[in-house]
């Protein structure tokens, strides 16, 4: 799974790391910890992408690099469904332009979101729904253009 996400650096992806989130300090206390470089099965990958209150999507892995993340699900049908809930607009983020040449990409812009993380696009590939953030829309419609070439190379 690690091998079908974009890497930060052509060609290296990192070993699993757990780090202290530093967005987050307020008042001195450190901010969520957060992995990169792992794979979660289906129990953890439940938790990060379903939200309370809403039907679940039946997602059975998540890999996380950086700013990226990779979900897969057990058939192409389930993914094109999360496609379509995570990237309806709403009163925090907007639907911008997707990259030419990417056939199944949503890209939307987070209203307050943190500058490095302020527009995301949703990249889709048959059972696999990738996820890329960046700070401006011309960087995250390249990484979005990579990541699917990533995808598409490796199936």
């Amino acid at each position: 799974m690690v091998s079908r996400l974009l890497p930060a650096e052509p060609g290296h992806w990192p070993y699993p790391t757990l780090f202290q989130d530093e967005y987050g300090l307020i008042a001195g206390w450190g901010g969520p910890r957060r992995a990169t470089g792992v794979v979660y099965g289906p129990v953890v990958a439940d938790q990060l992408i379903n939200p309370p209150g809403k039907p679940s999507l039946p997602v059975q892995a998540v890999a996380v690099t950086d700013s990226t993340r990779l979900l897969r699900f057990s058939d192409a049908v389930g993914a094109r469904h999360a496609l379509e809930r995570l990237s309806e607009p709403t009163a925090t983020r907007t639907v911008v332009s997707a990259p030419d040449g990417v056939p199944e990409a949503v890209c939307l812009r987070a209203a307050g979101a943190a500058p490095h993380n302020e527009y995301t696009c949703l990249v889709l590939d048959g059972r696999y729904l990738a996820s890329v953030s960046g700070p401006t829309e011309p960087a995250v419609h390249r990484m979005a253009a990579a990541q699917y070439a990533v995808l598409v190379s490796t199936r």
